[in-house]
């Protein structure tokens, strides 16, 4: 009753003022609602949200409580918020709401079980999230009660929240209050006093004294049966049953044993419901230490294509009766089970499917099951917490087919610039090895190779020339040996050969330019030479480019080119290539032209085809041809 009178006290005061008869409610107010003594009816019996806090508050705190409202997955979703002075990794107490039915009046009483406390892991304005541990999750239900102790707002946060009225008409008159000590410049500045007009001194009439209702007479088995249930309140589960059966032997014959045995058997399924969470404990408590000598190393990033295994390592296996795997795919609903087999007396191994290890990726969960008592617990993730496992493409063609990071290639080609004379020829052959780095943001590819070059070849002479007894000119070596020297002939030609290692790299300076630097050293004819070629890429190297690039190689000659590869038909790209070079010897410049094929033949194999044409001069010119193989994986 105390507090059912400060709860009217304050509604009525707060409506007062806006009648302008505050005075006579007060009176109304402590004539009808002052207490009449003993002869009161008693309360009626609490309900959850209505049983007593656990405690006083702390100072600047105050008890604020709320519901479930939504259970998810792992999370339970209740009515409070910042708007109820809730902050982040607070508190809550969680309360087991629980519902009984009078067994004589048959109305429906709520009461309240504790069942632990959780932190707040999300916030926002109405509502917050709470991760209970499974144990604790098993027990609730959505209408379960939370409670936790807020902190009071601040002033300013008073004022913000309720701001301040209108100001109040005068009694009688309909013109604003105008208190006589609100400053001139109050109109000016915006703050106008809304104190509330003084309310006249009236003095409260005595209370009249009301006469007790006699109650009229109760039966026995119904007075008991009342003051059981009252003296049930804030008792646990099996000290109720023990104050019903006693009951029931007082009163076997009562209409109500019906009703009040329903009540028994209601809290012995609560009881049986804890004793099965405790259990479950149990079980996960050993099933926890037994996973602790299971190691398994779950993978982060995988490549299309390539093959996944997940690894289970323990000393001993004896005490596991089984070990089960769940995988899906990203963004699927269903899982499908697999067992791993043994590999070795310490490891269990299975290899994820290949239609699994695909773009955005897959997840899955383990189950183990021990041999002690069947008992069995998610060992790794869980059906709504799975591993998850991403796997990429970060090479990828038009059509977006998977492309392998690690190639060999081998190469060798002939040109020939005079008519396969052989005084103006040479052979070129390269075999390499390249990497493509999967998570360096700037360093594309790695590369690393052998070569040769070997030919020969020398200035080509624009005409006949005479000597000081004016005879012609003779061919001192070469096929033409001791033949006059003729317009487009290669004078005097000698040979070169150049045997060399490289290192190349490749840097993604943009997503469509890439720059690559080779440094090459080698064995030629004047003993440990260098040379160097600089390249830069406009377009993807799997796609549609263009290349130009400069070299020099040791005292074989300079080159400049200029390449397009086009990828029109996907399992045949085209390159056509035009390059002016003095290679073999370094002497004289010529134009190469050149096609090039690659036919893919399988995922991991292709073969290369080139043809050219080489030219000095129209007439000092000559084909030339060549092939090779690339093995990508």
């Amino acid at each position: 009753m105390r507090h059912t009178l400060g709860w009217h006290r304050c509604a009525l005061a707060r409506l007062a003022p806006k009648a302008g008869v505050r005075v006579a409610c007060l009176a109304v107010l402590a004539c009808g609602l002052w207490p009449v003594g003993a002869s009161a009816a008693p309360p009626a019996p609490k309900v959850a949200e209505d049983t007593p806090y656990p405690g006083d508050p702390v100072a600047g705190f105050h008890w604020t409580r709320g519901w479930v409202v939504r259970i998810v997955d792992a999370d339970a979703v209740i009515d409070l918020g910042t708007a109820d002075g809730l902050r982040f990794g607070q508190e809550m107490g969680v309360y087991r709401t629980f519902k009984a039915k009078h067994p004589r009046t048959g109305k429906e009483v709520t009461d309240r079980f504790f069942v632990g406390v959780t932190p707040v892991v999300e916030l926002a304005t109405h509502l917050a999230v709470l991760r209970p541990a499974k144990e604790m999750l098993a027990l609730l239900h959505e209408g379960d009660l939370v409670e936790c102790q807020a902190a009071e707002p601040t002033a300013a946060e008073k004022v913000a929240v309720e701001p301040a009225p209108l100001a109040l008409k005068a009694h009688g008159k309909g013109k604003l209050a105008k208190p006589k000590d609100q400053p001139a410049d109050a109109a000016k500045t915006g703050t106008v006093d809304e104190r509330l007009p003084e309310c006249p001194k009236v003095e409260c009439p005595a209370c009249p004294r009301v006469a007790p209702v006699e109650q009229p007479s109760q039966p026995a088995d119904e007075a008991s049966l009342d003051e059981t249930f009252r003296n049930c309140t804030d008792r646990t589960p099996i000290e109720r049953i023990a104050m019903w059966e006693k009951w029931l032997r007082r009163f076997p014959a009562s209409r109500f044993v019906t009703a009040v045995r329903d009540q028994i058997r209601t809290l012995q399924d609560l009881i049986a419901g804890s004793s099965m969470a405790r259990d479950d404990s149990e079980r996960l408590a050993r099933l926890r230490a037994e996973a602790q000598r299971v190691y398994h190393d779950r993978p982060a990033r995988q490549r299309i294509g390539e093959a996944v295994w997940l690894v289970f390592t323990a000393a001993d296996w004896s005490q596991v009766a089984d070990l089960r795997v769940h995988l899906r795919a990203t963004g699927e609903t269903t899982y499908r089970m697999l067992r791993p087999t043994p590999s070795g007396r310490l490891h269990l191994r299975l290899r994820v499917p290949d239609e699994l290890v695909r773009e955005p990726g897959f997840e899955y969960f383990v189950e183990m099951t021990l041999v002690s008592d069947k008992a069995q617990a998610d060992l790794i993730g869980g059906p709504r917490e799975p591993v998850q496992v991403a796997v990429s493409d970060p090479f990828a063609v038009v059509g977006r087919q998977p492309i392998d990071a690690s190639t060999f290639r081998m190469t060798g080609e002939f040109v020939d610039f005079n008519r396969l004379r052989g005084d103006d020829q040479f052979l070129y052959s390269e075999m390499s090895f390249a990497y493509r780095l999967q998570e360096s943001p700037i360093l594309y590819a790695v590369e690393m190779g052998y070569g040769l070059i070997s030919g020969v070849g020398g200035p080509v002479a624009s005409g006949s020339t005479l000597l000081a007894d004016g005879s012609l000119s003779l061919h001192t070596n070469g096929p033409k040996a001791g033949q006059p020297i003729i317009k487009d002939d290669t004078i005097n030609p000698r040979s070169a050969a150049f045997k060399y290692g490289y290192l190349q790299t490749e840097w993604a300076l943009a997503e469509v330019f890439h720059a690559v630097t080779r440094l090459v050293i080698g064995l030629g004819a004047s003993g440990i030479d260098t040379g160097v070629e600089l390249m830069g890429r406009v377009g993807r190297e799997r796609g549609t480019n263009l290349r130009v690039g400069v070299s020099t190689m040791a005292d074989t000659g300079r080159a400049l080119s200029v390449a397009l590869t086009t990828v029109a038909l996907p399992q045949v790209p085209i390159t056509g290539l035009v390059e002016v070079t003095n290679r073999p010897v370094g002497e004289d410049i010529g134009v190469r032209l050149v096609g090039q094929a690659d036919f893919k033949l399988s995922r991991h194999f292709g073969i290369t085809a080139r043809l050219g044409y080489n030219v000095r001069t129209i007439v000092h010119a000559g084909f030339g041809a060549g092939g090779g193989m690339v093995v990508t994986w």
